[in-house]
């Protein structure tokens, strides 16, 4: 499914840069991510860290996708994550990723789709995402969804039915699989210590908020007017309401102040 982001084309100015769940734009303005790129960003733009993790291991002329000692990291890192899981596969990307479930499925790979648990779907293959409140074994395998940006983060298959077994694939890049396990115990921390009841501000008739990830309830027209006004109160919206919106992690009640006049004035 292609992404129409022609709001952002129309509304968002130029970015300069992001800091946390901040993004600055060249004319001096500072929107509140609930984007976050889809959730990519989920830890924020420069979670702590992780720039230190991928300079030390370029410096190291960890590059290439050769097997390296970081695969049984990002191994150890999931079964932290995931402690009931029967075993975890990690592959150079998506693509591989996918094609092992088509094998192992008997399934063309065009014919694969992952549910999506957050909107109530469910099926062999679903797709977890931190802090929805949506189980995390509830089937055959789960692909983690992980706060990295799209085409650096491995392809990752977590099985909980132990019959259920995959190809091996090639090696990633250490420089991606170093980043991977920063990540991932930044979310096994995370867990431990997100208080559920700073989101409740956030709640709403517009949209069903299931953890930190919003459902919008609204059609074309009136979300566009949402994203509009949004943007105008400081707070940045996805560019569709097909997409999850999301609660940064944590967040000052003035940043949001503004925002929440507007989320009255839509209901």
């Amino acid at each position: 499914m292609v992404m129409d982001t022609a709001l952002f084309n129309e509304f968002l100015p130029p970015l300069r840069r992001a800091r946390g769940y901040f993004l600055y734009t060249a004319d001096g303005r500072r929107f509140l991510d609930l984007y976050q790129d889809g959730g990519r960003a989920l830890l924020g733009h420069r979670p702590d860290g992780l720039q230190g993790i991928i300079k030390s291991t370029a410096a190291k002329g960890l590059i290439a996708g050769y097997p390296s000692a970081y695969e049984h990291r990002v191994e150890k890192a999931l079964k932290a994550l995931f402690p009931q899981a029967v075993s975890v596969y990690v592959y150079r990307d998506n693509l591989e990723l996918y094609r092992a479930l088509s094998s192992a499925y008997g399934i063309h790979i065009e014919a694969i789709r992952a549910a999506d648990p957050l909107k109530g779907e469910k099926g062999e293959i679903t797709l977890w995402r931190p802090f929805s409140q949506t189980e995390k074994g509830i089937s055959s395998v789960v692909i983690p969804v992980l706060p990295f940006p799209e085409g650096l983060l491995p392809g990752i298959a977590v099985v909980y039915d132990k019959n259920t077994k995959l190809d091996k694939g090639s090696s990633p890049s250490p420089l991606a699989l170093s980043s991977t396990v920063k990540i991932i115990y930044e979310l096994v921390h995370a867990e431990s210590v997100l208080a559920e009841d700073s989101f409740t501000v956030f709640n709403s008739p517009l949209w069903d908020r299931k953890g930190v990830w919003l459902l919008f309830k609204m059609g074309e027209h009136n979300y566009r007017n949402f994203f509009v006004k949004s943007l105008d109160a400081g707070v940045l919206l996805p560019p569709e309401s097909s997409i999850p919106g999301v609660i940064p992690l944590n967040f000052e009640a003035g940043s949001i102040k503004n925002f929440l006049k507007v989320v009255k004035e839509m209901q």
